[in-house]
């Protein structure tokens, strides 16, 4: 049997985390999962690897972190990039690609104009911190 025929099972190992880095490093593959935790079991429905190609450990652990499988990249049977896959990346679930209304443009449009939450909340602890050298109020000399 070669290495990458290796079948690999999961007993109890929540979202998959452990198991994605004994298959990098066994080169086998996942062959079965079992799973009590219902939330941990949802995420364990993973996008296909086929769709991410070198991007599949990154695309692994924002699925871990977020808790939901990432959606198609791209518009179903099109090259055109998913409003749903963007607001995925960002993070927050589908508070605007449910809204009614909106076409694939506008989404996009939205979403390319909007703050990542997660980026946000660490600029501001960083700005907030006491050791931080952009705490002080901008005069309107230092813009000159």
């Amino acid at each position: 049997m070669a290495a990458a025929d290796l079948p690999i099972g999961s007993l109890f190992s929540g979202v998959g985390g452990l198991d994605l880095g004994v298959q990098a490093a066994l080169r086998g593959r996942i062959a079965w999962h079992a799973e009590t935790d219902p939330r941990a079991a949802q995420v364990r429905r993973h996008s296909p690897a086929s769709w991410w190609g070198a991007h599949l450990p990154a695309i692994r652990r924002w699925e871990h972190v977020t808790q939901r499988a990432a959606p198609r990249p791209t518009v179903n049977g099109t090259r055109r990039l998913s409003a749903e896959f963007v607001e995925w990346m960002m993070g927050p679930a589908e508070w605007v690609t449910e809204t009614d209304g909106l076409s694939r443009a506008a989404q996009l449009h939205l979403l390319g104009n909007a703050v990542v939450p997660r980026q946000a909340t660490q600029a501001l602890g960083l700005l907030l911190s006491g050791d931080s050298p952009y705490r002080r109020i901008p005069q309107v000399g230092d813009l000159w």
